[in-house]
């Protein structure tokens, strides 16, 4: 990924060439250049540093929560656990906990089902570990 300083360098070399073959006409060089910002606009947020082993074990949590509810064998299965925010504050004798969404579901030729669970993920020792609601997390610490 180029970093806004390269892409507005880029933008100027790029809005120097459009003046150029555009002939001077005002109306085509501002509509070149509207297409230029356009394309180069960088919306996203660049993804979060994960604690090593986090990413690992919310994936290994979203399949467990998937098989629950699914038998292994089922067609068109999926999940998708992501972070949803970090809570950087101490909580409960916790540094830090993480809010995951995990999404899951069945989607081919009879079903369209899409369900969604949030965890609580937090650092217990040197393991992960998680709770559905905050009670169960404040039971395990």
């Amino acid at each position: 990924m180029k970093t806004n300083q390269e892409i507005q360098d880029m933008k100027k070399d790029c809005a120097k060439a459009i003046g150029e073959v555009t002939d001077g006409s005002e109306d085509v060089y501002k509509g070149w250049i509207e297409a230029l910002n356009w394309v180069t606009m960088t919306n996203e947020e660049p993804e979060p540093v994960l604690p090593d082993g986090l990413q690992k074990y919310i994936d290994g949590v979203g399949l467990n929560i998937l098989y629950r509810n699914y038998h292994k064998s089922t067609n068109g299965i999926w999940s998708r656990a992501e972070i949803d925010e970090e809570m950087g504050d101490e909580w409960m004798g916790q540094d830090e906990y993480y809010v995951v969404n995990v999404d899951f579901g069945c989607q081919d030729d009879t079903r369209n089902e899409q369900y969604s669970e949030t965890i609580y993920v937090f650092k217990a020792g040197d393991e992960w570990d998680f709770g559905f609601n905050l009670k169960s997390i404040e039971e395990k610490v």
